[in-house]
């Protein structure tokens, strides 16, 4: 079989590893797949790409919305052409863009089976009524349907597919994300020099994920005010990056909280910082299936998380591997850290639960899965 993954770059993302363990570990449970990646523009600050895998990366990138839109029948018919010379059997695509140039591509006659993986709740990313998200609605309705098989990243992901986009039920397949436990485990033993995190006298609180708004770090820093008042030993670290910086700068400065929150951007190696954390917290408002819970559990720190759509409630068991609270209540988020921090009992609990579920998403799991449906014979 040839096999080709396409995605839009390959920047360092959750879709991008997860095609990365997929192109590095299904040649091991098959040495007859033939493995290509596609690029529908320039990679940047790239994965390394296993020298197995045959690349095509086009060198046209389109950062105006419209302009994407408005390119997707020209990047499907490259797709077309590319798919006919390389006789590609299966398009495995991953997020919203390539999932539509993998349907048209197959709708302007290519050969291939088309695979979707979503990995958001659509109604939720696109629910704003502007332009562009009107159209994003409307693709995945028309689209999704013309495919042979939907992956989607929760459970959460593929009920809003079935109840706002009409895709039958049969047409849809749930693979959580794989993790490699074993080089996550061996990437947090690595030291680090962070004097918060190397003082035994500070409870440190980690954050990680794109600072963007629907990750909602704003939220966690109007409740950790709370917190700082309750506990002086507090400290916040947020890693990550994104267009919300410089909002959440400011309102770090507006609540004096400078002293005792830290934004450290975006680093190679976030699981030595999980590592040696007190608590992880995740704030968004919307998730598809945040794989830092799970990287938060693996390296033995105990998490809280709003209960958003979707994912959280499909990793955690509220008090027994976690806490969830309400989406969007800082009251509630405040308490369950407070509460958190003072209990050393009930993090260790949490923490020895956690580890009893990790198994649901091991590489070896979850790449058995993905490999099942990639070679069923009845994708229809």
């Amino acid at each position: 079989m040839n096999l080709l993954c396409l995605v839009s770059s390959f920047k360092r993302g959750g879709a991008e590893r997860v095609i990365i363990n997929l192109l590095n570990y299904l040649p091991k449970l098959d040495a007859n797949l033939n493995l290509f990646l596609y690029f529908l523009e320039d990679a940047y600050d790239p994965y390394p790409v296993p020298p197995h895998v045959q690349l095509k990366e086009n060198k046209k990138n389109h950062s105006f919305q419209y302009t994407k839109l408005l390119n997707l029948p020209i990047q499907a018919l490259q797709l077309k052409k590319y798919i006919r010379t390389h006789e590609i059997d299966l398009v495995l695509s991953f997020l919203s863009r390539p999932n539509y140039v993998n349907v048209l591509s197959k709708m302007f006659g290519s050969p291939h089976e088309a695979i979707l993986n979503e990995r958001h709740t659509p109604s939720q990313i696109y629910g704003n009524r502007n332009f562009a998200n009107m159209v994003n609605r409307l693709l995945i309705h028309k689209l999704y349907p013309k495919c042979n098989k939907i992956i989607a990243v929760s459970k959460g992901v593929k009920n809003d597919l079935e109840m706002n986009f009409n895709i039958p039920k049969k047409n849809i397949s749930v693979i959580y994300n794989p993790f490699d436990i074993e080089k996550i485990n061996k990437d947090s033993q690595v030291s680090i020099d962070h004097q918060w995190l190397n003082d035994p006298e500070l409870i440190n609180i980690v954050s990680l994920g794109r600072l963007e708004r629907p990750k909602n770090q704003s939220l966690l820093i109007r409740a950790f005010q709370t917190v700082l008042i309750k506990n002086k030993n507090a400290r916040l670290i947020i890693i990550g990056e994104g267009t919300e910086r410089s909002y959440l700068a400011q309102l770090i400065e507006e609540f004096n909280l400078g002293a005792a929150i830290s934004l450290i951007g975006q680093i190679d190696n976030p699981y030595s910082y999980l590592a040696r954390a007190d608590l992880f917290v995740l704030s968004s408002n919307t998730e598809g299936f945040p794989n830092v819970l799970v990287e938060a559990m693996i390296c033995g720190c105990p998490v809280i998380s709003t209960n958003c759509k979707s994912g959280p409630n499909e990793i955690i068991t509220h008090g027994k591997n976690g806490i969830l609270v309400s989406n969007g209540d800082v009251k509630a988020m405040s308490n369950a850290i407070i509460s958190l921090i003072q209990n050393n009992e009930l993090r260790n609990t949490l923490i020895k639960s956690a580890k009893r579920k990790l198994y649901d998403f091991s590489l070896d799991k979850i790449i058995n899965q993905y490999y099942q449906i990639l070679l069923s014979k009845n994708l229809d």
